[in-house]
C-alpha cells in the first residue's frame, strides 16, 4: 500500500496502457506502411510447425497402432475359434476310439 505499484490494463491498445508504444504482440511490426513479421514471431511459427508435425505423425501413428491392434485380435479370435474345434475334433476321435 506505501509501494507505487504500477497498473497495466488488459488491453493493450488503449490510450490508458501505460506505455504508448505499438502492440508488438501480434508478430507484425509497422515500418512506412508496410507489416513484417518479427524474427521472435518466425521462429515461434517455425516451432510451431515442428510441434504440429509432431503431433501429427504421433496421431498417425497411434492410428496405426489401433489398427493393428485390432487385425491381431480378429488373428486371435480366429485362433482361439480354430483351438476349439480341433479340441471338439480331438475329443469326438476319443470318444469314436472308446467304442
Amino acid at each position: 500500500m506505501g509501494h507505487d505499484t504500477p497498473t497495466f490494463s488488459a488491453n493493450l491498445d488503449s490510450p490508458s496502457a501505460p506505455h504508448s508504444q505499438p502492440n508488438q504482440l501480434g508478430g507484425t511490426s509497422t515500418s512506412r506502411g508496410t507489416k513484417r513479421k518479427s524474427p521472435m514471431n518466425n521462429f515461434l511459427e517455425a516451432q510451431y510447425e515442428k510441434v504440429a508435425l509432431g503431433i501429427t505423425t504421433m496421431a498417425d501413428a497411434v492410428k496405426e497402432g489401433c489398427y493393428l491392434s485390432s487385425k491381431l485380435h480378429v488373428v486371435a479370435q480366429r485362433q482361439v475359434e480354430s483351438a476349439e474345434r480341433q479340441a471338439s475334433v480331438a475329443e469326438r476321435q476319443v470318444s469314436v476310439a472308446e467304442k
